[in-house]
């Protein structure tokens, strides 16, 4: 029996994508939901870009 399992990520970098806490959290959470709504087994960077081109 297979399991099928797939992953949705959203990555930030600091200092780039927020300072505080909060700032990096709200980056992370933006990325993570734009990673969900491409597809699944998708990474996105932060959500203004700026780490996207990085990734690769």
């Amino acid at each position: 029996m297979a399991i099928l399992t797939s992953v949705s990520v959203g990555l930030v970098c600091h200092p780039q994508d927020g300072v505080t806490l909060e700032q990096l959290m709200a980056s992370v959470e933006a990325a993570m939901n734009r990673s969900k709504r491409r597809d699944k087994n998708q990474v996105v960077g932060d959500a203004s870009g700026s780490a996207a081109g990085r990734l690769g």
